[in-house]
C-alpha cells in the first residue's frame, strides 16, 4: 500500500478570524460568500479571488498586509526561477500579521 500525505497550506485567515471571535458564517456573510468557500481559503485548498482578500484585509483591518500575503502566494507560481525570494515575501507578510495580532491581543489583555 502506498503512503499518503495530505498537505495543508497554512494561511493567516483563520487565524486572523478566530482572533476576532468571529465564527466562519459571520464573516463569510459580511464579505458576501457562502462558508464553505471561507473554509476552503482558511485551509488552503483554494486562494480567495481579489474582491475576497481585499474585503478580508479590510474587515480584518490588516491595513494592507493581507493584500500583500495574497499578492504573494498568487505570484509564487510565476516567479518560478525566484522560489527563494517569493517564500520570504510569504514568510514576511504572515509574519507582519502574526505580529499585528501579538501586539493588539497584548493591549487588549493590559488595559
Amino acid at each position: 500500500m502506498k503512503d499518503e500525505f495530505i498537505v495543508k497550506k497554512i494561511t493567516p485567515y483563520s487565524r486572523l478570524r478566530k482572533w476576532k471571535g468571529w465564527a466562519q458564517i459571520d464573516v463569510a456573510e459580511e464579505v458576501g460568500i457562502c462558508r464553505k468557500s471561507l473554509g476552503d481559503y482558511e485551509n488552503g485548498y483554494r486562494d480567495p479571488p481579489k474582491r475576497v482578500a481585499t474585503a478580508l484585509d479590510k474587515l480584518y483591518g490588516c491595513n494592507g498586509e493581507l493584500i500583500k500575503y495574497w499578492l504573494s502566494t498568487k505570484f509564487s507560481l510565476v516567479l518560478k526561477g525566484k522560489k527563494n525570494a517569493t517564500l520570504t515575501a510569504i514568510k514576511i507578510a504572515f509574519r507582519k500579521i502574526s505580529t499585528y495580532l501579538d501586539y493588539n491581543t497584548y493591549l487588549l489583555k493590559n488595559k
